[in-house]
């Protein structure tokens, strides 16, 4: 996946949908609905287990494929 040269406008509506609306709605954006689908149906199931921890680390995840190409275990790893 490319990175994105989104404005910081665009990237501020990416993280307000994630926040707002449900983890996968910048994936979903971009027009990756799959992805969308798939990082939603997981924060699901990771809220049940592990709470709203789970759903964060969902969202946070879905913001970054969005706006850098890389998952946050490729952003902290640097690979």
């Amino acid at each position: 996946m490319a990175t994105s040269t989104a404005t910081p406008v665009v990237n501020g509506f990416k993280a307000a949908g994630e926040i707002l609306v449900a983890p996968g709605a910048s994936l979903a954006l971009d027009g990756d609905l799959k992805d969308a689908g798939i990082h939603f149906a997981g924060a699901v199931v990771a809220r049940l287990f592990l709470g709203p921890i789970g759903w964060i680390a969902f969202a946070a995840d879905s913001y970054s494929r969005s706006t850098t190409g890389k998952s946050l275990v490729q952003q902290m790893t640097n690979s």
